[in-house]
This record gives C-alpha cells, sequence and structure tokens, in this order.
C-alpha cells in the first residue's frame, strides 16, 4: 500500500530470460496499457484500490515465449481534518468544537485526538479561560499505518469581548408597567434577570428607585451583567372628585369655564382632554363650553406625557343648568 498522490515506480529491468533476452515489456494499470517501458513512473497516483499487470516475451516465437504477473496494491488518501467552530465565543463561555468530518475518501473510520494548549483532552467542549486565547488542535488517524495516515489541523480560540449593554430605558415609568427587550431596543440573549430566574420581561412592583438587571446568557450561563435603575412612581389617578353643579340657566350667555380635578403629577406632565357626547372639545386644565338647558355631563381624559406604562384615566363633570 502506498499513499495516494505518491509516484508509483514500476521497474522489470531485472527480468531475465535462461536461454535468451526479453525482448518486450507491457504495463496495465487496472486493464488498460500505460507503458512499453522496461522501468516506469507513474505520476501522483490516484486514491483507491488498483492492479498493476506486467507481461514480457523474449526473443522467440516459442509457445511459452511470454510471463506476466500482477499486484494489487491500495492508494490510502490522508485524512483532512476541518474543525466546525462556533460563531462566537466570550471569555468564561463553555464553548464546544467538533470535527467535520469522521470518515476520509476512503471511508476509513478516523480516530481523533483532541489537543488544547498541547495537553490532550477528552473533550473538545472546554471553558474559555485565557483571554490571549487557546491553541486547539485535531489530530485524525485512519489507522492503515501509512506515511500519509496521520494529520491535524490547527484553530486559534480567541474569546471576543464581553458584549456591553445600552438599554433604552425610560425615566419613568408607572406601577405595574412591563418592559420587553425590544421595549428597550436590546435582542437575544441578553435577559432580565429577577430574583435569580432569566426572564424576557421586567414589571414594576412598587414605586421607589429600582434595579434593573440585563444578563447575557449563552448556553443557560450567564457571561457577563449590568446593573441599571429607573425611578418607579404611582399609578395615574385623580386626587378630586368633581360634584354635580348646578347653574341658573342664561340663555343670552350660555358659556361657563370649567376645571379639571386635579391628578398625582404637575399639570405640566400630563394632558388634559376634555369630551362631550363623545366629541373631543379642547384640551387643558380649564377649558370654556357651551351649556345647554338641563344636564351636561363632560368627560375629562387625562395621559401621561413623562411616566412610560401609564394608562390614562377618565372622570365625568355635570353641570345642570335650570
Amino acid at each position: 500500500n502506498i499513499a495516494a498522490g505518491t509516484d508509483l515506480k514500476l521497474d522489470a529491468l531485472g527480468s531475465k530470460d535462461p536461454d535468451g533476452f526479453i525482448k518486450s515489456y507491457k504495463w496495465y494499470l487496472d486493464g488498460e496499457l500505460i507503458s512499453e517501458n522496461g522501468a516506469e513512473i507513474i505520476k501522483a497516483i490516484q486514491p483507491g484500490d488498483h492492479t498493476v499487470k506486467l507481461e514480457i516475451a523474449d526473443n522467440t516465437t516459442a509457445a511459452n515465449n511470454s510471463s506476466s504477473m500482477e499486484k494489487t496494491f491500495f492508494a490510502n488518501s490522508k485524512p483532512s481534518p476541518v474543525i466546525i467552530a462556533p460563531e462566537a465565543v466570550y471569555i468564561n463561555q463553555s464553548a464546544t468544537y467538533r470535527s467535520a468530518s469522521e470518515t476520509d475518501r476512503d471511508q476509513d473510520i478516523l480516530t481523533s485526538t483532541w489537543k488544547l494548549d498541547g495537553n490532550i483532552i477528552s473533550s473538545p467542549t472546554f471553558e474559555v479561560t485565557n483571554q490571549r486565547g487557546h491553541k486547539l488542535v485535531l489530530i485524525q488517524n485512519d489507522n492503515r499505518g501509512l506515511s500519509n495516515s496521520v494529520d491535524s489541523a490547527v484553530i486559534r480560540v480567541t474569546p471576543k469581548p464581553l458584549p456591553t449593554a445600552s438599554p433604552d430605558l425610560p425615566n419613568l415609568i408607572a406601577v405595574g408597567g412591563a418592559l420587553s427587550l425590544p421595549d428597550i431596543r436590546m435582542e437575544n440573549p441578553w435577559r432580565f434577570r429577577n430574583q435569580g430566574q432569566f426572564e424576557l420581561t421586567w414589571t414594576s412592583t412598587t414605586p421607589g428607585t429600582k434595579s434593573i438587571v440585563l444578563a447575557y446568557i449563552q448556553e443557560g450561563k450567564e457571561l457577563t451583567s449590568q446593573e441599571f435603575t429607573v425611578q418607579v412612581v404611582q399609578r395615574l389617578s385623580f386626587t378630586e372628585t368633581p360634584e354635580t353643579r348646578t347653574v341658573e340657566w342664561n340663555p343670552a350667555n350660555p358659556s361657563i369655564i370649567l376645571k379639571a380635578p386635579s391628578v398625582n403629577r404637575d399639570d405640566s406632565d400630563v394632558i388634559y382632554t376634555w369630551k362631550n357626547r363623545g366629541n373631543t372639545i379642547g384640551t387643558g386644565k380649564q377649558i370654556g363650553v357651551q351649556l345647554v338647558k338641563g344636564e351636561n355631563r363632560f368627560t375629562i381624559q387625562v395621559t401621561d406625557q413623562r411616566v412610560a406604562r401609564s394608562s390614562p384615566v377618565t372622570i365625568d363633570m355635570v353641570i345642570i343648568a335650570e
């Protein structure tokens, strides 16, 4: 057996005829005549099983003036190890590498040996602990014992810098408000860390300055985390309740100035919207309205401008003109 790709040397010049001399040589490779020389070189033999046949004839015309012999051999393909690596590896992450193939072109089952920084490891799964990187070697052997039976592949495992979170967090959020990763312009594999659990949302539960922890997760393990703060405020609510008012009906001047009840926000931080019979009639803390004789019902809707995840609140104000 020989290594595929090497030159095959054929030599029959040592053949002899005891009562004459060798007149002709014929070399056949896999049934095809390739040479009529006493010696020949076949360049870069192809992989696989081959048969070489030699036919010689002497200088007579006797019935036994020729002879032949055959020899079979195998041209071995060397292993071609390729290491398949994850797209990205971070420091302190457990990374798994694998061989692209467990057989070679000859369908030989390969024996694989992995080395990390010069030391044999039982599995190509390991924790990346050196910020400067590691040297990973894959050695594959087809176990035929030939000169090309063993080959290796080498890669440099260089960890990427740990990612940094840059969330777009609101300054204020209402109690009960929830934030998702898309809400704060963060993507997988970032997660909110809530009481030791990694979740896709964070919910404000009580007022005050609250911490939000964003963790970067790979294969269920936290590689890094960052803490941020957000101010949680009470839900928007009215602090006053308007009472039903009765005014004297004046058909010559049926207008009146109304003032909205206060809420638990500064007036500059909210929008007051006034509606009558479902139609918007104006905005502002105070508004002038036209009354009709009888009951006049106005709905006041207040909306937060600065607080995230705050729901609008509404209340009715009733004026009776008689």
